[in-house]
């Protein structure tokens, strides 16, 4: 317990300080100096990735970088091919009228990081991870880059790959299983141990 609550700080402290230093960092690389949000935006979809991969590499677990790998590399190739897919249709404008709108890379890379945190690690340190990809999400919403399907598509994009790539590194010892007939339905537990 004492092993699991010291892993808990450490990314926590990890992700608080990445978070708090976009601000600086953005000014120090010229990104978007006038708007911050949107640097903090633009960092922050580099940084939980590169998190998700640091903490696979910290913990040595190698099944972990192969899943990150498989798991980010999908995400990234669907983004960019629905992109070109949808970019000659009304989805593929921008709401500041530029194009490529569909579906958000910025927030598919973020959920990427964040979603194979909370799925090969848990929750406990993916529900933290997820509040700044939610926060990638709004600044692209709110700088008129996107439009919300933009960013839920993105998300989606991100936290799927994740869950068909990532196992858990320790499966849970519980699990519901629902159970479906043509005229029944059913909950059914399982208990690894």
């Amino acid at each position: 317990m004492k092993m699991f609550t010291v892993r808990t700080l450490t990314i926590l402290t990890a992700i608080s300080s990445m978070v708090a230093s976009v601000p600086a960092t953005a000014l120090s690389l010229g990104i978007h100096t006038k708007d911050p949000d949107r640097a903090e935006g633009d960092i922050i979809q580099i940084v939980l990735p590169a998190l998700a991969l640091g903490t696979a590499f910290y913990r040595d677990d190698n099944e972990g970088m192969k899943e990150w790998a498989y798991s980010f590399g999908s995400t990234m190739l669907a983004t960019a091919a629905l992109k070109r897919a949808v970019n000659p249709t009304s989805w593929g404008e921008r709401p500041n009228g530029g194009q490529y709108s569909f579906p958000s890379g910025h927030t598919a890379s973020a959920c990427s990081g964040a979603a194979f945190i909370g799925q090969r690690y848990g929750w406990t340190y993916g529900s933290v991870a997820m509040l700044p990809a939610a926060y990638v999400g709004y600044t692209r919403v709110d700088e008129d880059l996107h439009h919300w399907r933009d960013v839920i598509a993105g998300c989606a994009l991100g936290i799927g790959f994740s869950y068909y790539f990532v196992q858990p590194e320790h499966p849970n010892p519980v699990a519901i299983i629902p159970e479906i007939g043509e005229h029944s339905w059913a909950l059914g537990f399982q208990m690894n141990y």
